[in-house]
């Protein structure tokens, strides 16, 4: 049984090497709210806005169904790429947020050269199997100067090991019944099939911006989430603080995801 555990933790990345001679991100930074989140990531965009003094140019990659940033009177031409139609659909019939929208694979979609001023993805390279051939469409549609914005599930927290380890039928009861969102599933509606590419771990996500000689410009956690209410959320929150302790930390349940704030040279 205790071969058994510590196998599956091996397998789960427990007691790795972290390659220490890598480019050190910013301290962490963690907000209070969602709310307060956001505001750091538009604030960052409105210094791009300034620099450019013209509105700016957004690609929304792996937009989803809505667009989830108030950029108060800031101006901005937003572009919208995503594999799930549906989803687009209710972006342009229903929510009309998306002045072009781009039906494709973020790996394998054409994108325009130096195009964008602020390239933004929430919650989508956990999603995709070429996560790292994503991640260079993106940074190859950034402009120099344009701001590379990143919301990610941290690899490394107990709710990411036991996303890995369920399958998607799991993943949408979490989504209806602990998060109460009764459309989970739905067409256009997440949750969807995850992988966790290597490159989206916070060593990953170190080495690319490296080879790439992107600049740190924030990195933010969101430790003010408690998933989920009554009895189911608090079930989920306290098997995530035994996965903590199980593996002697190394998969936190201190927050789940991570924002990730780049500058292109």
């Amino acid at each position: 049984m205790l071969l058994g555990v510590l196998i599956w933790f091996r397998r789960s990345g427990f007691g790795q090497h972290m390659d220490t001679h890598l480019d050190q991100p910013p301290a962490l930074k963690s907000a209070r709210s969602y709310e307060e989140q956001d505001r750091w990531i538009v604030d960052a965009m409105r210094d791009v806005a300034r620099q450019t003094g013209q509105p700016l140019r957004i690609l929304e990659a792996g937009c989803g169904n809505r667009w989830p940033l108030d950029m108060g009177d800031t101006a901005y031409h937003l572009t919208g790429l995503d594999l799930d139609a549906a989803a687009l659909e209710l972006r342009l019939k229903v929510r009309r947020d998306l002045d072009v929208a781009i039906h494709g694979d973020l790996c394998t979609a054409v994108l325009p050269k130096a195009a964008f001023d602020i390239v933004y993805s929430g919650y989508v390279l956990e999603h995709i199997r070429e996560a790292d051939l994503a991640l260079e469409n993106m940074v190859g549609a950034l402009r120099s100067g344009g701001l590379l914005i990143l919301r990610i599930p941290d690899p490394d927290t107990a709710r990411a090991l036991v996303t890995r380890n369920t399958p998607l039928a799991f993943h949408v009861f979490y989504y209806r019944h602990v998060m109460g969102r009764p459309l989970a599933g739905t067409p256009g509606h997440a949750p969807y099939e995850t992988f966790y590419h290597p490159i989206i771990s916070k060593v990953g996500m170190q080495r690319f911006a490296v080879l790439h000689a992107l600049r740190w410009r924030g990195l933010f956690a969101d430790e003010f989430v408690r998933d989920g209410k009554g009895m189911l959320g608090f079930c989920f929150r306290a098997g995530a603080r035994l996965v903590s302790a199980a593996s002697f930390g190394r998969f936190t349940n201190r927050y789940n995801d991570l924002v990730y704030l780049f500058e292109k040279p």
